[in-house]
């Protein structure tokens, strides 16, 4: 398990296999070992917002399907 420090706003915690889960994406390069990650207080920064980053980690943790998002103004 990784914690991960999201644009200084949010810290999550998400497995290896989540992170690395699409082949040849982005976060499976940056989470696969090649690369040295900068860490903060012991957590992997990441210099995203961490709104948008959460929902792809969501999305990655569904099986790549989105999650029901209620909208919020319909209440």
């Amino acid at each position: 398990m990784l914690t991960l420090n999201i644009g200084g706003e949010r810290t999550i915690q998400v497995s290896r296999s989540v992170l690395t889960r699409v082949k040849d994406s982005a976060l499976e390069a940056m989470f696969s070992g090649r690369h040295t990650l900068k860490t903060v207080n012991q957590n992997i920064f990441v210099d995203r917002d961490s709104e948008p980053f959460s929902k792809m980690i969501s999305y990655l943790r569904n099986g790549l399907k989105y999650a029901e998002i209620e909208d919020k103004e319909k209440r």
